[in-house]
């Protein structure tokens, strides 16, 4: 997991990793299917359950 910016990225290898973090709301990186993001604010609401 890298913290860039303003956003997460994960690169996940297998299927059944980028499921779980797409059930978080980690969305692909156009072009780059196992590269999933999410920014700081989703990433803030989802830890305060907004």
């Amino acid at each position: 997991m890298l913290f860039i910016g303003q956003a997460v990225l994960s690169r996940r290898l297998t299927e059944e990793a980028k499921r779980f973090y797409q059930k978080w709301d980690f969305a692909e990186m156009p072009g780059h299917p196992y590269r999933l993001f999410v920014s700081y604010r989703q990433l803030e609401a989802m830890m305060l359950g907004s």
